[in-house]
């Protein structure tokens, strides 16, 4: 008889956070799905809440490499 046992444990996530960016450093905006019958309902919604950083600031960086349980739940 040959018993095995594995067991995964999926914990240790990090996140990266860029501190020299701040939530209004984002702007916030939405895309139009094309009207397409493959599509949910045959397209010609809103994607929204899609956010991009304003120019002035995407390329400014500070990162800090921190767990995930910092910042809440995975």
């Amino acid at each position: 008889m040959e018993v095995g046992y594995f067991s995964r444990w999926l914990t240790n996530f990090v996140v990266t956070d860029n501190l020299a960016q701040s939530v209004n450093d984002f702007g916030k905006f939405y895309v139009v799905a094309p009207n397409d019958p493959r599509l949910l309902n045959g397209g010609g919604y809103r994607i929204s809440d899609l956010y991009d950083a304003n120019p002035d600031v995407a390329s400014r960086n500070n990162n800090l490499v921190t767990l995930a349980s910092n910042y809440g739940n995975q």
